[in-house]
């Protein structure tokens, strides 16, 4: 069995929806805050420079018809924005060696629970981040499962190089939006040295 704690990134890039900057300038906005629905949640706009626009003419954008960003003499930005969340984990794995030999086969599996740390959603090039705002309906506690095979190989009895393929799966979902129960899982290899005490 193994436990500890760690820092993991989770994001989702949001296609199809134009950022623009220069929104203040523009007289008759002034106190707008502009949403995005999304699969994860509800974006909302902490940026009153920044305007954006639903490239697909749906209504994904709220309000959408503020101000025609040319007419205006707004800046472009990008053409999409990025979802970033951060969480605090605490896994319990246990592991369960099937072969144990010079080679040896390992059988992976766990829970996980994360506090959501850091909810940010941004826009822009590389090297040109422009901040827009966050996401609400998130929830602030996940959990998790893993699953996976370990490969260990021992250079002797204290020093081995793993490679471990995992697959994880969010069991509670990430937001709570009405209709909607979002539960996203990805896949990871984790490889590195151990050397046992």
């Amino acid at each position: 069995m193994q436990s500890g704690v760690y820092y993991s990134m989770v994001g989702q890039e949001l296609s199809g929806i134009s950022s623009y900057s220069g929104l203040n300038k523009v007289e008759n906005t002034k106190g707008y805050n502009i949403e995005v629905y999304t699969a994860s949640g509800t974006v909302y706009t902490s940026n009153p420079d920044i305007f954006l626009l639903d490239n697909f003419q749906g209504e994904r954008v709220q309000p959408s018809n503020i101000v025609d960003p040319e007419k205006a003499g707004l800046e472009f930005i990008d053409n999409s924005l990025r979802q970033n969340f951060s969480y605090l984990e605490l896994p319990l794995v246990v592991r369960y060696k099937i072969i144990d030999k010079t080679l040896d086969l390992n059988l992976i599996g766990g829970v996980s629970s994360g506090m959501l740390v850091d909810n940010s959603v941004s826009s822009g090039p590389v090297g040109r981040k422009y901040e827009i705002g966050g996401t609400e309906g998130l929830n602030n506690i996940t959990f998790s499962s893993s699953l996976g095979m370990g490969l260990e190989y021992n250079f002797s009895e204290k020093l081995s190089l793993n490679f471990e393929p995992t697959v994880k799966y969010y069991i509670s979902p990430f937001g709570e939006i009405p209709g909607m129960r979002i539960h996203p899982y990805s896949l990871g290899i984790f490889s590195g040295f151990s050397y046992k005490f």
